[in-house]
């Protein structure tokens, strides 16, 4: 399996990252199978929702640590065009980087 080096565009992180991205989710969702308990109900439905949601963040931080590798800029747009996923999704799994506060300069004494 191909590795995510400094300088790749995004398409080419974009298929680094669709077969783990598919073996993360695969991996997940089998533990959902594993674990249930009896088939089905509105019970079900919602766990296993909760499995999607964890699948659906756990791509986010899959596309975010492959673009840093890959030395590109973080932001909803690239995850979204790596990942496919609407920025609001994305948005709810990762949050942008605050900048820094930078406080402003001390007023000036004249002597």
């Amino acid at each position: 399996m191909a590795k995510v080096k400094k300088g790749m565009s995004i398409e080419e992180v974009r298929r680094v990252w669709r077969p783990l991205a598919e073996a993360k989710t695969k991996a997940i969702i089998d533990k959902y199978y594993a674990q249930r308990p009896y088939s089905g109900g509105r019970e079900g439905l919602g766990i296993y929702g909760q499995f999607q949601e964890r699948a659906a963040r756990e791509k986010v931080r899959l596309a975010v640590r492959l673009l840093r590798q890959a030395g590109l800029h973080v932001a909803l747009t690239t995850i979204s065009r790596v990942t496919g996923q609407s920025r609001s999704t994305i948005s709810n799994y990762w949050a942008p980087p605050r900048e820094p506060v930078v406080p402003p300069p001390a007023p000036r004494v004249d002597e």
